[in-house]
């Protein structure tokens, strides 16, 4: 027991007296007989009080019944083992060896460390199949990696040989004795082309080589991170990528370093392929090696993540960064550490692998994925805008239906809260939008799901903000988001509930008739009856409608949950309303009167 209650504890608790759940009975008792004067007039519902609930408070309501059922019974089975798996799409324009990798490689780790499928998973199997999807993976990376070495060979035989022959004519100075070096300079020029074209033809299909070398590599990393690991951020990944790099630059040397050797004994220099390799490749401009050896046109991916949406692709610059993280882990060579055990010799010491060496050349510290998290720790989920021709359009997650939910086991413990989306603040309108740009919403943790949304721009070519993202449509609320860090303007610590800022007509339909209203529940009875908070215009001829208005009282009003905004009506069929919500007041709350009307979509 704690001497006293927060306020989070005091309102989570009378939530928990109010709902009296099935199951919660003693913890219920617990509460009440340890702080009487805090909850003495605190007592469970009825119905006639649950008739009295708003749409959207009786929605709050039937979450945190699903939440103490969980609670109960964690062991209950998700409806689809598919929620979170990413899905790549192929998409000629770029490469994204990275993106495509850290997919493959968080499907694997959801699925291996799903307590549901414990018992039932063929692991033996899955490390298989996703080892061999991943080997594939790399074996053009590998093609891009040996592109970027011949390159940077070609230019350091190069320079190689002009300074051999710089040496050679000072060494036979004068008219008389250039023919003498000319001939000593073709020689010796002779003598580097054949080990170096055979280095080069070589290196062109290196690729293919070491892709087939690599499945067995990767399946014994696999193996080590599902021991060390539970999940996959994104550093991990990294860190993942960065052992398959330093085992694919391995091989390469390997295969290389016999005729370079040749080349450096007749040139007198020290070029050294592992070295080269370990400066890293650039991802961007680098890719005519991906076309050698039979090699099809490589593929990038614009993601879907079931129960997710569409996730944005990696740029060429984001992939960039990635890739030269990995390669700053290369070089970590511990053959011969009799401290370390067999894998770490074989494959280097690496945190998502059990050690704990950190990842300081890479500038990312310690990258440690074998515990969840701390909970509330995961932040506030965000949104991103891609596609659509324009750039620059950003904004705040409009977080709502906050639940509250309480550990059986302890039950003066941390209270976690989580949230629904509610909508975005546009806080870049950005530019030069064509069409509409998707919209991702996202959370470090990956534990909210199911919220969907859509962007608005202004398609008016004579408007001053012509081609900017103005609105996002919440389709699809979601659920589970974590509300870490998030903070709600104007408000004092707190994360009180949004207002409607304006109402966004999709589709004004048909056969609507003037007596029709948008619902609203009569506090004393509960019934059904108009909600003076809206008006609606309807058009007498076709029935469509026209515009809808807020009212002050309506703008005023804050909302738990995302508005429900139903038409009752007998006749009218197909008009969809979609409520734009705001963390402040829209200046209708300052007026008394109805002042603001949003036109719909007309044929």
């Amino acid at each position: 027991m704690v001497a006293s209650l927060s306020k989070v504890q005091i309102d989570t608790f009378t939530n928990l007296i109010e709902d009296n759940p099935k199951g919660w009975e003693n913890e219920i008792i617990d509460i009440k007989s340890k702080y009487p004067d805090v909850f003495k007039k605190v007592s469970p519902r009825i119905e006639k009080d649950l008739k009295k609930l708003s749409p959207e408070d009786y929605m709050v309501w039937q979450e945190r019944l699903k939440e103490y059922k969980k609670a109960i019974r964690p062991e209950v089975s998700p409806a689809s083992f598919s929620t979170g798996r990413i899905i790549n799409f192929a998409n000629p324009s770029t490469n994204s060896f990275f993106g495509k990798t850290d997919g493959t490689l968080k499907n694997f780790m959801g699925l291996v460390t799903n307590p549901s499928l414990s018992g039932a998973l063929d692991l033996g199997g899955e490390i298989a199949a996703a080892s061999s999807k991943i080997s594939s993976l790399s074996s053009g990376f590998t093609t891009q990696i040996t592109s970027s070495l011949g390159d940077s060979l070609s230019g350091a035989i190069s320079g190689g040989l002009a300074s051999k022959a710089a040496i050679i004519f000072a060494m036979y100075p004068g008219a008389k004795l250039y023919a003498k070096a000319l001939k000593k300079v073709i020689e010796m020029q002779t003598s580097v082309l054949g080990p170096a074209l055979n280095m080069f033809e070589g290196l062109e299909c290196v690729g293919d080589k070491v892709g087939d070398a690599m499945k067995g590599v990767i399946e014994d990393m696999l193996v080590e991170l599902v021991k060390n690991s539970k999940q996959v951020p994104e550093c991990a990944s990294t860190e993942f990528i960065g052992a398959i790099t330093d085992q694919i630059t391995d091989k390469i040397d390997g295969l290389v370093s016999p005729q370079l050797s040749g080349i450096n004994k007749i040139l007198g220099v020290a070029i050294n392929a592992k070295n080269i390799l370990n400066q890293g490749i650039s991802t961007i401009d680098n890719f005519s090696g991906l076309f050698k050896c039979g090699d099809k046109e490589p593929t990038s991916l614009s993601k879907y993540k079931i129960d997710g949406g569409l996730l944005n692709m990696l740029d060429p610059g984001q992939e960039q960064a990635l890739i030269d993280k990995a390669f700053a882990m290369t070089g970590r060579s511990s053959a011969g550490n009799d401290m370390l055990n067999a894998f770490e010799q074989a494959y280097g010491v690496f945190n998502i692998f059990g050690g704990s060496s950190g990842g300081g050349a890479a500038g990312l510290g310690p990258c440690n994925s074998r515990d969840n998290p701390p909970p509330g720790s995961c932040g506030s989920p965000k949104v991103e805008f891609f596609g659509g021709g324009g750039s620059g359009a950003q904004g705040e997650v409009i977080l709502g239906k906050f639940i509250n939910k309480l550990d059986k086991t302890d039950i003066y413990g941390d209270i976690i809260k989580t949230a629904s989306l509610m909508g975005v603040k546009i806080t870049n309108p950005g530019s030069k939008y064509e069409r509409e740009p998707m919209v991702s919403f996202t959370d470090p943790c990956n534990q909210g799901y199911g919220g969907y949304g859509r962007a608005v721009i202004d398609k008016n070519i004579n408007s001053p903000t012509y081609g900017h993202v103005i609105d996002v449509i919440i389709i699809s609320e979601g659920e589970n988001y974590p509300t870490s860090g998030y903070v709600v303007e104007g408000a004092d610590g707190d994360t009180p509930d949004p207002f409607i800022d304006h109402i966004i007509c999709d589709e004004p339909g048909s056969g609507y008739d003037i007596d029709d209203f948008i619902e609203g529940v009569d506090p004393i009875t509960g019934e059904i009856i108009p909600n003076e908070d809206f008006i609606i215009t309807i058009t007498p001829d076709t029935g469509e409608i026209v515009s809808v208005t807020l009212t002050a009282a309506g703008a005023n009003k804050r909302y738990a949950a995302f508005p429900q905004l139903n038409i009752n009506t007998t006749t009218g069929v197909g008009a969809i309303l979609r409520p734009i919500m705001s963390t402040t007041r829209s200046s209708i709350a300052l007026s008394s009167e109805v002042v603001e009307s949003i036109d719909c979509i007309t044929k």
